[in-house]
């Protein structure tokens, strides 16, 4: 089943562990489906010291399909799960490689869908686990739920299944991912799912029936597994902390709560009101939300507002930087399908002239994703200087797009929840401010309370997209060049 040179379509590897049960039939399932599949594969046992007949089976069915490319793996030591996943991802040799779990909880007729999307472009495949509901099984959800959230909350990060024991990933994706996993357990799998966000691969998730098995006994014990994720996904998050990489962005070590929350509610707004933006361009690149949902490629203005002042740049190396002032917008028109000027407008000197520039590199039909700050409060100033420029009401904001022939599809006041505390916060900056040690920014707010101020603003996130708030401490505009 191999080409010319050695390599193959698909490495299926099949971690094992006391199996003898059901090793044979689900082999027999597994090649039935390759069987009937276009690709050329491989299989790759891999055996984490069983104490059954596991192994004697596995020799038995290599002796029984010589004409297939079958191998094995036998540790001498017990490694764990997600150690035994990755001794035969990288001794693979497919274009697509990835395991599915041998009780076949959850079929092997969804590879297929897998393979196929990797080859066609994804980074990385993974089953997505539909439940059929069973009262019996009511806690596990509870649990499996519970953890996925806090998953989101830690790493903002945004997937329907981290645990499913079914992930596909491109050859050079498990070269490049695989080699930094440390946790050789059932973390494994949640440790993979945030490295491939923080790399900004593109992921597919597949929807595949999840059905339970009776008739094994599951090495998973739920109430001591589940302690042991919960503790190591805190540990987990701890050590990214300190090491400046708690979220998969780069971008936003040192954030503090709105910009966390701003982030997320932007974030929203390309999910669900901009779709299918493949060229993207990020004036500023303050907010990195190019890096989400493989908007690639991507490129960004470094954009330069005085001699010696340009904004703040943290840039995936996968994009195209460009640097540059306002009054050279260097770019062709009729190129990006979205611009994002995230808190950039309210200090370029000629809004309009910027403006008509943007409105000229989008293609028809292309968004331009906004926000600025409101006129409602006070402006924000640190050491004598006016962080803002100028602040918009929104009626002015809606005159200013209309002016520069854009059609506005939707605006809205954001940041409205905590507008008290939000209030208090700049007052307090402002009150506290040190030449030498720069702005009180959020000094008196503790990281428990960043985390709940961010969690709390964030969920504006699930409204901002369909209704217009009446106030809020920033305005938020989706506007569209004219077919």
């Amino acid at each position: 089943m191999k080409e010319k040179d050695g390599s193959v379509d698909l490495t299926l590897v099949l971690a094992c562990y006391n199996e003898e049960k059901i090793i044979r039939n689900s082999v027999q399932e597994i090649l039935s489906v390759l069987k009937d599949s276009s690709f050329s594969y491989e299989i790759i046992f891999v055996d984490d010291c069983s104490r059954d007949k596991t192994r004697q089976l596995i020799d038995e069915i290599i002796q029984e399909h010589p004409h297939l490319s079958i191998q094995r793996i036998f540790n001498e030591r017990n490694v764990g799960r997600g150690g035994t996943v990755t001794q035969g991802l990288l001794a693979g040799k497919g274009l697509v490689r990835g395991f599915i779990d041998i009780d076949l909880e959850v079929h092997a007729r969804y590879i297929p869908s897998c393979v196929r999307s990797v080859l066609n472009g994804a980074d990385l495949a993974v089953g997505w686990r539909i439940y059929k509901f069973k009262p019996l099984l009511f806690y596990r959800h509870v649990l499996s739920r519970g953890y996925l959230k806090m998953v989101h909350w830690l790493f903002d990060v945004h997937f329907k299944d981290t645990e499913t024991g079914y992930k596909f990933f491109s050859q050079q994706t498990c070269l490049s991912l695989l080699i930094g996993i440390q946790d050789p357990g059932w973390f494994w799998d949640t440790e993979v799912m945030i490295a491939a966000a923080r790399k900004g691969l593109k992921i597919a998730e597949i929807p595949c029936l999840f059905i339970k098995r009776y008739d094994k006994r599951s090495t998973v014990r739920v109430v001591r597994d589940s302690i042991d994720y919960f503790r190591k996904l805190i540990a987990f998050r701890s050590k990214m902390s300190r090491s400046g990489n708690a979220s998969f962005s780069q971008g936003r070590k040192g954030w503090n709560w709105r910009e966390r929350g701003s982030f997320r509610i932007a974030r929203e707004m390309i999910r669900n009101r901009v779709r299918g933006a493949r060229r993207v361009l990020d004036v500023g690149c303050t907010m990195d939300l190019h890096s989400e949902h493989g908007m690639q490629p991507c490129t960004v203005f470094d954009l330069i507002l005085e001699e010696d002042m340009h904004s703040r740049i943290h840039v995936d190396p996968r994009t195209i930087q460009v640097r540059g002032r306002c009054e050279d917008f260097p770019f062709k028109e009729g190129v990006f399908d979205l611009v994002l000027l995230w808190d950039i407008l309210h200090v370029v000197k000629d809004e309009a002239g910027f403006l008509l520039a943007v409105r000229e590199s989008l293609r028809p039909g292309g968004a331009l994703l906004l926000s600025i700050p409101s006129g409602i409060v006070f402006s924000d100033t640190r050491g004598g200087n006016r962080v803002h420029e100028r602040r918009y009401r929104k009626e002015q904001l809606c005159r200013l797009i209309e002016r520069c022939g854009l059609d506005l599809e939707h605006i809205t006041y954001f940041n409205s929840i905590l507008f008290p505390v939000e209030i208090l916060s700049r007052w307090l900056n402002q009150s506290t401010w040190n030449k030498e040690k720069g702005p009180g920014t959020s000094s008196w707010v503790s990281r428990g309370l960043q985390f709940t101020l961010s969690w709390i603003f964030s969920w504006e996130r699930h409204w901002v997209t369909m209704i217009c708030f009446p106030f809020g401490l920033s305005i938020m505009a989706l506007a569209r060049k004219p077919e």
